[in-house]
């Protein structure tokens, strides 16, 4: 029995974290081939064009300013709006207009900070395939671009699950002593006592848990109660 090929991904520029994470959940998964990452939107369209990549997955901002999505799915060139009042980019008529030929069946998919319906629904109607939220699990990710190869439109906002994708990825840049003071917090202990327990001063503890803030894209110590590496 011939096996299926695997769908082909090609990832844009994201910050270190998500970068890294990316590559680990894409590069791990069954039926997937990553065939790159933190690629620039010439390195994007050589992926789809010389190496058949199947699915591209970009952040909101490249999505909103980069000329990508339209060399890509060839959509309209009249100026679209996007919810928080970012604009998708006009692609100049004339000559140049046919310097790049389109890839309509080129999946595109975009990782988002939580994104709302209406900035969903304005992005898929865009050409944009598969909207994804960062907070997702690292499978809804896998199911995204699977989505995404396949043709179908799809919104996948904030999983309910306690440990979120933007968690997931971030662990894996933390350090020892980040995890310590991580898996303390996800306890409920204050910092007086985490100082106390692992033998450092209470400004120490403040800075590893500003830095495990900022690697799991959380904004308070409510968001990280139950969470244990």
């Amino acid at each position: 029995m011939r096996s299926e090929r695997p769908v082909t991904v090609a990832v844009g520029r994201f910050g270190s974290v998500i970068d890294r994470g990316l590559r680990e959940v894409l590069g791990g998964a069954r039926g997937l081939r990553l065939l790159g990452a933190g690629l620039d939107d010439d390195a994007l369209h050589d992926a789809v064009a010389r190496r058949g990549a199947q699915v591209v997955i970009l952040d909101e901002d490249s999505a909103a300013t980069s000329s990508l999505p339209r060399r890509l799915c060839g959509a309209t060139s009249r100026r679209a709006r996007i919810a928080g009042g970012s604009h998708l980019p006009h692609l100049p008529e004339g000559p140049n207009h046919l310097d790049h030929p389109h890839h309509p069946d080129v999946g595109l998919v975009v990782l988002a900070h939580r994104p709302t319906r209406a900035y969903a629904a304005r992005a898929l109607a865009f050409g944009v395939t598969v909207c994804l939220s960062t907070d997702v699990s690292a499978a809804e990710i896998v199911r995204g671009v699977r989505l995404a190869a396949e043709g179908r439109q799809a919104l996948i906002s904030m999983s309910e699950r306690p440990s979120r994708v933007a968690q997931a990825i971030g662990r894996s840049a933390l350090t020892r002593r980040e995890r310590q003071v991580l898996n303390m917090l996800g306890k409920g202990h204050r910092n007086a006592d985490i100082a106390r327990t692992l033998q450092i001063s209470v400004e120490t503890v403040r800075m590893h848990a500003k830095h495990v803030y900022r690697k799991l894209g959380v904004s308070s110590r409510g968001e990280l109660l139950g969470v244990e590496i």
